[in-house]
């Protein structure tokens, strides 16, 4: 369908009560997998309730937004998101293509190798800015569920849906609870916490694929690049690594 239904091309994003902790960022300098400098050190975060969308946005959701004249209306972007949507003349999220005529919003999906029919059910790939704009049509459009407008999640209410079989408490006290230090690829998708991590399917997937984490949210590894909320900023003990001394500092805020 080049006019995506929710419900039939792409599943309803219902909001989600979490219920808040105290989170510990960070990891210790002795963890035994890779990481860069900017992961390593220490913060506590005291995360207060919030309510998380059971999965990531997909291109049908963000179709709506497309086709409501997001990329046109002002009103929805952040000052520096609109002088950046101005200067690339942004009027749909860059991995789609048109293919019908124009003002129509029919589109399809360029992937690594070859453009294809759009994929409503996979999470759409969109800059910060994009996403920021996303949340504040919505809230507009439909209003939040909370008292607060939607936005994006932050990284210590991320750590809180991660499935906690797997999550940083648990890669803490056992190093074989962080999936990537012991599970393959081909092996990722298997069982009540299977993931599209490690290059197991080189591309997105249905966010409603994989069975949820324990608090009713899916994909929270994996599937895509999520954006948070967060100021980039070192945690204590913060070191650079010698090795590549230009990496993290010169982006923090």
């Amino acid at each position: 369908s080049t006019r995506p239904v929710e419900g039939v091309d792409y599943p309803s994003n219902n909001m989600l009560a979490v219920k808040g902790k105290t989170i510990q960022l960070g990891k210790p300098l002795d963890f035994p997998s890779y990481g860069w400098d900017n992961e390593y050190g220490e913060r506590t975060v005291s995360v207060p309730d919030f309510m998380a969308s059971e999965h990531m946005v997909t291109n049908g959701e963000f179709w709506q937004f497309v086709a409501d004249g997001g990329y046109r209306k002002k009103e929805f972007w952040c000052d520096d998101g609109w002088v950046w949507r101005k200067h690339r003349n942004i009027k749909w999220p860059f991995f789609w293509t048109p293919v019908g005529p124009q003002g129509s919003h029919e589109y399809g999906l360029r992937t690594i190798f070859q453009e294809i029919p759009m994929r409503w059910d996979w999470p759409v790939d969109v800059t910060y800015y994009e996403s920021k704009a996303f949340c504040r049509w919505k809230t507009a459009k439909e209003g939040s569920p909370t008292s607060n407008p939607f936005r994006v999640l932050t990284e210590a209410e991320h750590q809180i849906i991660r499935h906690r079989d797997h999550n940083l408490d648990a890669a803490r006290s056992s190093v074989s609870a962080d999936k990537v230090m012991v599970t393959s690829g081909a092996d990722f998708p298997l069982g009540e916490t299977g993931a599209n991590l490690n290059m197991a399917y080189s591309s997105h997937n249905p966010v409603d694929f994989f069975p949820p984490s324990h608090t009713g949210h899916r994909d929270t590894v994996g599937n895509a690049w999520e954006w948070t909320e967060d100021h980039f900023n070192p945690l204590k003990n913060f070191e650079v690594h010698h090795v590549y001394d230009d990496f993290s500092t010169p982006c923090f805020d």
